[in-house]
């Protein structure tokens, strides 16, 4: 019997530590973050890209989990460009912060 593999869909690469950091330095770091008000599973990304930006590793990933435990699998399941980084602020200067990729590493 063979494997089908057509049904599943090759995941998009999330960023290292490194790209990551430097994404997240991008941030606009907004008062009133549009991106956490566009974020449907309460992962609040305008925090836990700020304390990825100040190199708070355990603090951006507590921030993810803190109101949803399952907040690691949204960096793969949501689909960001169409909720939180449509949101993002940034999209006005140049692109959205790819708030998946960064949560992906999370």
């Amino acid at each position: 019997m063979e494997a089908n593999t057509t049904q599943f869909k090759s995941m998009e690469k999330g960023y290292d530590l490194v790209q990551a950091v430097t994404e997240a330095e991008r941030c606009l770091l907004c008062y009133d973050p549009p991106c956490s008000k566009g974020c449907p599973a309460a992962t609040d990304p305008g925090t836990f890209i700020r304390k990825l930006r100040m190199k708070n590793i355990t603090g951006a990933m507590r921030t993810i989990k803190k109101n949803n435990i399952l907040g690691g699998a949204c960096g793969v399941l949501c689909p960001t460009p169409r909720l939180c980084e449509k949101e993002c602020s940034a999209t006005g200067i140049s692109r959205p912060i790819a708030i998946g990729k960064i949560q992906r590493l999370l």
